[in-house]
């Protein structure tokens, strides 16, 4: 990841492009790596993100991280069969300096059979779409908001849920922070 929004490839958007093209420049000690990749097996999805510094994070990586936990679990805070997509954006998005995801995709999206597939949430279809679409026991979410800081580049990851009838199971390991 570039360090800086302007130092990547042109965006539509005017913010962060990922996936980023590859390049055939080398690798530096502090570079940022955001990995985002999947599996499929017996016709079901799974979607895996993570952020590698290369030669190890620094203090200003792992604060990312704790900021990008932080966002995470305000939304694992609201969510439950009724509450909203909406409801998930307000939690993400309190406290922050910007929306804590790239415009051009989502704070979470669903996954099944496809690794990004509906309910989609924090898309560009507006608050009045979020506010719309309402959780229910069975729906699986890959959250995958991030922490960008232009001049330091960011941090992201993916954790999966599923809502239950009473909250929601971790499908996947809690985010440990940047790998070096």
């Amino acid at each position: 990841m570039p360090d800086r929004v302007a130092d990547g490839p042109y965006s539509a958007t005017g913010d962060v492009v990922f996936p980023t093209p590859t390049t055939d420049r080398q690798l530096a000690a502090g570079d940022v790596i955001w990995v985002d990749t999947g599996i499929e097996y017996e016709g079901y999805a799974s979607d895996f993100g993570c952020t590698f510094v290369v030669g190890g994070p620094e203090a200003r990586h792992r604060d990312q991280a704790v900021r990008w936990r932080d966002i995470v679990d305000r939304c694992f805070d609201v969510l439950k069969p009724g509450a909203t997509a909406g409801d998930l954006v307000r939690a993400a998005s309190r406290d922050e300096r910007r929306r804590p995801w790239l415009p051009h995709l989502y704070l979470a999206h669903g996954i099944g059979t496809n690794s990004a597939e509906m309910p989609l949430v924090g898309t560009d279809l507006g608050d009045e779409f979020d506010d719309a679409l309402v959780l229910a026991p069975g729906m699986v979410l890959v959250f995958e908001p991030i922490v960008w800081d232009d001049g330091e580049a960011g941090f992201r990851a993916e954790e999966i849920v599923a809502v239950t009838d009473d909250g929601y199971e971790r499908l996947s390991a809690p985010d440990g922070g940047p790998r070096g």
